[in-house]
């Protein structure tokens, strides 16, 4: 048995017939390799400076309500946390 490279996704296969399956795609050794149609390529877009100052302020708005929620959760588990403590201590 021999080695083959994978036509679809470049893995090296040891000791296997090209009627084998490929070990990390699982698809025929022997087959040829399917090429994707081409991709439409996306017009580049400039940003004026007001599009670009108002995407880093909805960047800076988004962070701060991640920041928020953040300081929520980690009040409500100290608050847990305390309420568990005080339980325990009364029975």
């Amino acid at each position: 048995m021999e080695k083959i490279r994978c036509p679809h996704c470049s893995a090296m296969n040891q000791d296997v017939k090209e009627s084998d399956k490929c070990w990390q795609c699982g698809n025929p050794l022997g087959a040829k390799e399917v090429t994707p149609a081409a991709e439409p390529k996306q017009a580049v877009v400039q940003l004026g400076i007001e599009e670009r100052v108002a995407l880093r302020k909805a960047e800076k708005k988004n962070d701060g309500i991640a920041a928020s929620f953040a300081m929520v959760a980690v009040t409500l588990l100290i608050l847990t946390i305390i309420v568990i403590f005080i339980m325990r201590g009364h029975w």
